[in-house]
């Protein structure tokens, strides 16, 4: 049986909103985080990298992707971004603490589970890093 093309677009239309949430989540997620564990006066800093990196890897991985489609066609490009979203998700699961951090409670007001040595050498990276 053959779709009708307003069948097909109203299809990617509402995969396109439940994909969309997730993206927004994430987002919404790591900004959140380097607000909380950046200090003040570095925030700007890191931010501007932050934002520059995510930039700069999407223009590289869509020169990529159009570079492969030409050679492999677009099915497998496809299933090949499909497959490193798959990898990135089991790798991401493999990194979270599972249980090592109990939530915040009136002991612990940190919401960082990083010591507080490990931020302190980020910020001393950053800090020789910076050419102001």
């Amino acid at each position: 049986m053959l779709l009708r093309t307003s069948d097909v677009l109203v299809a990617e239309t509402g995969v396109d909103r439940v994909a969309g949430v997730t993206v927004v989540g994430r987002f919404v997620t790591s900004q959140t985080l380097l607000q909380k564990w950046v200090p003040d006066r570095h925030r700007g800093r890191v931010f501007g990298a932050y934002e520059t990196t995510q930039a700069l890897t999407l223009l590289v991985g869509m020169g990529v992707a159009v570079a492969l489609e030409g050679l492999l066609g677009v099915i497998v490009v496809l299933s090949l971004v499909g497959a490193v979203w798959s990898l990135a998700v089991v790798v991401a699961w493999s990194m979270l603490p599972h249980g090592k951090y109990r939530a915040r409670s009136a002991r612990s007001p940190s919401p960082c589970p990083y010591p507080r040595r490990a931020l302190e050498n980020l910020e001393v990276t950053i800090l020789r890093a910076s050419p102001v």
